[in-house]
């Protein structure tokens, strides 16, 4: 596994900040995704649950994650994105904004690109927000692998809490 150091060498801040890609760069892609994860009507679900369901979700922060082993902050890893593929991440965690990043790292096929996952609290309950952009290579199967595998990650992270929710083990 590379250091985190060593990934970041030779590249330019602006060429990884999402808020500087150019939307009018024919590469550029977003996609934003938003799971309700409970109501506030069912039993345990109040907003100061929210830093909790945070928590859960770092362990369902990117496709093919392992549940069982959350996510590390400034920690790369090697997602498989099919043969012959082995995609590197580094993950950044925000436990005060409830944000976790996902960034590309040099060597993955949709680099530069960064997924946000957020717990946010609403009117109505719990929710997760999921913000892809990007403007690295093969655009169109990023739409369909990203967003297929970030609502996914959404429907098991919903089953997750809600279990501990009926469960009674917040």
């Amino acid at each position: 596994m590379a250091d985190s150091a060593d990934v970041w060498k030779g590249v330019k801040f602006a060429d990884l900040d999402p808020e500087k890609f150019d939307t009018k760069d024919p590469r550029f892609h977003s996609y934003i995704i938003e799971t309700r994860l409970c109501r506030f009507s069912t039993a345990g679900c109040t907003k100061e649950m929210a830093p909790h369901f945070f928590e859960d979700a770092l362990r369902f922060q990117f496709p093919f994650q392992d549940p069982y082993q959350p996510v590390i902050h400034n920690k790369i890893y090697h997602i498989d994105l099919g043969k012959y593929s082995q995609d590197p991440i580094i993950v950044t965690i925000d436990r005060t904004s409830l944000e976790a990043e996902n960034g590309t790292v040099i060597g993955h096929r949709f680099h530069p690109g960064w997924v946000v996952r957020k717990v946010v609290s609403r009117d109505d309950g719990i929710w997760i927000e999921t913000t892809g952009r990007g403007i690295g290579g093969q655009k169109w199967f990023n739409y369909l692998t990203g967003e297929a595998g970030f609502r996914r990650l959404d429907i098991n992270l919903h089953a997750y809490i809600n279990n501990k929710l009926r469960l009674k083990l917040y």
